[in-house]
């Protein structure tokens, strides 16, 4: 598709892929600025989004997208109430306005978005706080930094059913990694790793954050004191928790050697009653020899 006609570049950007049905992206039109588009690989079916909520200006993301129920959601500013955030639906070849979270013509920004337990989660700004809202419940969860947006900088993620997240939860006065199982918004929420607001420095004082999912374990970089000296007051953990039954460990990973090929699969095990447990064992063949997942290999 030309989009710009003739020598000029439209400057395509911000790919996302919808399913592997259509190409979300943003592109510039002459007179027009930037607006998003999709497209199904072909000139005929690769179009502007319609927009009739949105502003008539540059109207592009800030923030990154992501896939939720088979639309795209992103922060686009609405004509009359900020950047707020957008449904963009290929299949209607339209960008419905979803949520006011500012209110007004101020920007909830509405950014760092996740899927767990069947909503959609995302940090926005409301009455000049950065909060973690998720759809269906229209009301804060965890209130983060009010100067600095920290989940953008740490990030969260999900992890065996449960959510993990560098903030301060509602209610609370410590800053740190925490969990939490459910969507109720008056769940437990469970410590990992104490901490400090985003960005700010205190002595002693851990802030966690790159948190990922590695094969089952939560692992997140944490610096534990001077932030102008970091090269000594760094490291890298991990925190294993079973949902089942509650059992919960903190420790340092190793990255050693690999293991051998009779060690090809490792996956943490969770504990029970002080007894090991496993999923069934999944059987793989490898090179002629017969290897289980989960356990030893069989001969």
């Amino acid at each position: 598709k030309d989009i710009c006609e003739g020598a000029g570049g439209s400057a395509p950007s911000f790919f996302y892929n919808l399913d592997n049905k259509y190409l979300i992206f943003k592109a510039w039109v002459p007179g027009i600025n930037n607006r998003m588009w999709y497209s199904d690989g072909t000139e005929n079916g690769t179009s502007a989004f319609y927009c009739e909520e949105c502003n008539n200006g540059d109207n592009a993301p800030n923030s990154n997208l992501t896939a939720f129920k088979g639309k795209v959601y992103t922060s686009l500013p609405h004509r009359d109430n900020g950047r707020e955030l957008f449904a963009l639906d290929p299949t209607t070849g339209e960008a419905t306005f979803a949520e006011d979270f500012a209110g007004g013509s101020v920007d909830g920004n509405p950014n760092v978005f996740g899927e767990f337990d069947g909503r959609l989660w995302m940090e926005a700004v409301s009455g000049g706080v950065q909060y973690l809202y998720y759809t269906g419940n229209g009301t804060n969860f965890f209130r983060c930094d009010t100067w600095q947006n920290c989940f953008i900088e740490n990030g969260y993620c999900f992890v065996k059913g449960t959510f993990y997240g560098y903030g301060l939860p509602s209610g609370s006065a410590t800053w740190g990694v925490y969990r939490f199982d459910e969507t109720d918004r008056n769940s437990e929420r469970t410590l990992v790793h104490g901490g400090v607001a985003c960005g700010m420095a205190n002595n002693g004082i851990e802030a966690g954050y790159s948190l990922r999912n590695a094969g089952g374990k939560l692992v997140y970089a944490v610096t534990t004191g001077d932030w102008a000296n970091p090269a000594t007051n760094q490291g890298v953990f991990s925190y294993l928790y079973c949902k089942e039954d509650g059992v919960a460990e903190n420790i340092e990973p190793d990255f050693g050697p690999q293991e051998d090929v009779d060690n090809l699969f490792s996956l943490p095990a969770c504990k029970h009653n002080g007894k090991i447990f496993r999923n069934s064992q999944i059987i793989l063949s490898y090179q002629g020899k017969n290897y289980s997942i989960l356990g030893t290999p069989i001969k």
